[in-house]
């Protein structure tokens, strides 16, 4: 995620300006990249895009309006106009290699980036734009239960007899099932005058997938309860408001990642509107 408010922010801090400044607040811009105006995205989850998104007749795709929110913002942390969302990306991309690169000490060029399953050869094509743009190589996209079984086997040991491991990854948008089979062989490698030597191997024997089941769906169901009750309680509240619908969704996170472990949840948020107060256990 990265946001502007005379500055701007990456992460955390940019998710902090989401509810106080949401049309220059840029959230799920990887599920963005390489669409087109008519995809089910932007019309499933309109009111949870809280900045303005049109169509690219030029390049197919889409464009995201940018408004500078003060007179004195610069050139660099503001500016009426729009950015491509591999624009977006790419700084979220840079961010990421100088982090890398301050924690290794040396610069960082080369790069291999994960992408699930599902993305269409457009979309991946934005990706490796948007990583040029931050000044990397992307040597290759591998799938991300690829990279999860990679993790998983390098420390481990199996044997000759394969092992068949699930992989279920419920990530913010979509919810990707694997099964990865492990076993060792000899090394291709070695030399036959060698000792024989054995390597882990690991095949992805299939993969499933949701793009509509995610995190974001659980988000969106408790928003939703929650704008139910306030209807309900205080039908002068407008909630379809953009900055209540955004301070619903941060706590709508926070109840998900509660109600994982915990059989109920209480969501308080004072002055949601006006002088008004909500509370709600669900």
């Amino acid at each position: 995620m990265v946001g502007w408010h005379n500055d701007r922010f990456f992460g955390a801090d940019a998710l902090n300006l989401w509810s106080r400044n949401p049309p220059q607040s840029y959230s799920y811009i990887n599920q963005v990249l390489g669409k087109t105006i008519d995809s089910p995205l932007f019309t499933e989850f309109e009111e949870f895009f809280p900045y303005t998104i049109v169509n690219d007749t030029e390049r197919g795709s889409v464009k995201i309006i940018h408004e500078a929110n003060t007179k004195s913002e610069s050139v660099s942390s503001g500016f009426n106009g729009s950015f491509l969302p591999e624009e977006l990306v790419s700084m979220i991309l840079k961010r990421a290699k100088e982090q890398a690169e301050k924690f290794l000490g040396s610069s960082v060029v080369d790069c291999v980036l994960t992408v699930p399953p599902y993305l269409t050869h457009f979309e991946r094509q934005a990706l490796i734009d948007a990583g040029s743009l931050a000044g990397l190589n992307v040597l290759a996209l591998i799938n991300d239960i690829t990279s999860f079984a990679l993790n998983f086997g390098y420390l481990r040991t199996f044997t000759p007899e394969p092992q068949n491991v699930m992989f279920i990854d419920v990530g913010a948008t979509s919810t990707t099932a694997s099964i990865v089979e492990f076993s060792t062989i000899p090394d291709p490698k070695a030399s036959k005058s060698s000792t024989p030597k054995e390597v882990t191997q690991a095949v992805v024997k299939s993969t499933a997938w949701s793009e509509s089941l995610g995190g974001r769906a659980f988000d969106v169901r408790l928003v939703n309860h929650c704008k139910a009750h306030i209807k309900k309680s205080k039908p002068s509240v407008d909630i379809n408001d953009a900055r209540i619908t955004l301070k619903l969704m941060k706590e709508a996170q926070k109840m998900k990642e509660v109600l994982s472990a915990n059989q109920q949840s209480t969501v308080s948020i004072g002055s949601l509107s006006g002088d008004y107060d909500f509370t709600l256990t669900v």
